[in-house]
């Protein structure tokens, strides 16, 4: 017992000091397939299978402790569930290869049942944006690799890797298998950066585009934001003045509870544009029902572009919304991408970065650059806002795209299309950071796009 007690701390550390030691996950999972191998020769279930659970209920008892801020059945679910994952997974390896003795499928089952199991997970609405990536996470340096292989398989690979390791320790007769993974990783990776540095990691040429991304950095909770809109109006107002000296072609502001229905009384957004002197890209909740300001019938996620002279541009509707609300979210029937000032631009609402289905349509339709608008405030002093601008370096090395993030306390970033990050702010602070983007057509406007009923209902309301 012992052994596996010393798993949890290095689970945790790597955890919430992820981004330099993300690698204490790997030597966590490499030291359990270890036990793993040692022990399912004896009483698999009190000597292995009951000790691993133990260690998972721990682990994401504390991983999962963010989603206490949000409900606490959520969290007990939440935990329960994920605990369960990797003990299932183990038996499952033992009950399909315990009359085998090669070490070779011994890999390929590990490596097979671990991706069977993170795609079926990734098929449950509700759960396809956690994953099992925070333990997996890859250093910046490889995220190009995500350009041939699908995430899945990078987390798959590792564990296979950590298994064989555990193998080679075990009886030293699987060190060939072992040198043959890593070789063949780092031939991998050298030729992702071969691929990356001569052909499509390559900037498109094309004119370069400004965009202010706006962290406001206001209070979260519900009551300030009610009790000082004439604050939060003039605030905006003040930073679009500000974010318009760099003369950007589009300032864009992130996902926020605006008082108001700014959707259907537009014109404090109006006069943003109109302050910004260029076009704006501003994200927020507003109500389904007109005057329903409570949001007593529900919600929608909107992304709203304005153009300079205070007239809308286009809307872009969320697909997804966060899953165990106790609010309706009324959500789009299917992903569309936007028509910005300079080219078409796929936007991520809310948690939608967190869902590659999303990135992935954005990039079919010829967006150039993906725009991550979001909100985790009330998450703030929890290890979930660099978990989520980790989840966009992933997007971005996905699908080859830039992506700008935009967040009202932190993280907002300039990421570029190898995932790597160029530009960052810190957490709790109030900043207007200036990018450029490259590889866009002169006067590029982003061609036509399919009907928008929500467009078709601002200039009913306009008529009106």
């Amino acid at each position: 017992m012992i052994s596996f007690l010393q798993l949890v701390p290095l689970f945790w550390a790597g955890y919430f000091f992820n981004e330099p030691l993300f690698w204490l996950h790997w030597a966590g999972f490499a030291r359990l397939c270890f036990l793993y191998q040692a022990r399912r020769r004896g009483n698999f279930w009190k000597d292995f299978l009951a000790p691993c659970w133990g260690v998972f209920l721990a682990v994401y008892s504390v991983c999962f402790f963010w989603m206490l801020l949000h409900d606490v059945w959520v969290y007990v679910l939440g935990v329960l569930i994920y605990s369960f994952f990797f003990p299932l997974l183990f038996l499952l390896h033992y009950l399909s290869t315990s009359k085998v003795r090669s070490q070779l499928v011994d890999v390929a089952a590990a490596f097979g049942i671990f991706f069977t199991f993170e795609f079926l997970l990734s098929r449950i609405p509700a759960m396809e944006s956690v994953g099992l990536d925070i333990f997996f996470q890859p250093p910046v340096a490889v995220l190009c690799v995500l350009k041939f292989i699908n995430f899945k398989v990078w987390s798959s690979w590792v564990f296979a890797t950590c298994f064989a390791i555990s193998c080679w320790a075990l009886e030293k007769k699987g060190r060939p298998l072992v040198l043959l993974l890593v070789g063949g990783m780092a031939a991998l990776v050298f030729f992702a950066h071969a691929q990356d540095e001569f052909s499509w990691g390559r900037e498109k040429k094309g004119r370069t585009v400004k965009v202010a991304l706006v962290q406001p950095n206001l209070p979260y909770s519900d009551e300030w934001r009610d009790s000082y809109f004439v604050e939060i109006k003039k605030k905006y107002c003040e930073l679009a003045s500000k974010a318009a000296l760099g003369a950007p072609d589009m300032i864009v502001f992130p996902l926020y509870s605006l008082p108001g229905d700014v959707y259907r009384e537009p014109a404090f957004l109006e006069d943003l544009a109109r302050t910004a002197r260029c076009p704006v890209l501003i994200a927020a909740h507003v109500p389904i029902k007109a005057g329903d300001e409570a949001f007593d019938l529900g919600f929608m996620n909107l992304a709203l572009l304005y153009n300079s002279d205070g007239t809308v541009r286009d809307i872009y509707q969320a697909v997804d919304a966060l899953p165990f609300l106790y609010q309706y979210v009324k959500k789009a029937e299917k992903y569309r991408v936007i028509r910005g000032p300079f080219g078409k631009l796929g936007v991520l609402l809310c948690y939608e970065d967190m869902i590659p289905r999303h990135s992935r349509a954005a990039a079919r339709d010829g967006v150039g650059v993906l725009v991550a608008l979001s909100n985790p405030g009330l998450f703030q002093k929890t290890p979930l806002p660099y978990y989520q601008l980790f989840q966009d370096q992933i997007r971005a090395a996905e699908t080859g795209l830039p992506l700008v993030r935009v967040s009202e306390n932190g993280y907002s970033a300039l990421i570029d299309q190898k995932g790597r990050i160029v530009q960052k702010t810190k957490l709790g602070t109030e900043e207007i950071l200036q990018v450029e983007l490259s590889g866009f057509g002169p006067g590029e406007s982003g061609g036509e796009a399919p009907r928008n009923p929500l467009l078709d209902e601002v200039g009913r309301l306009k008529r009106s």
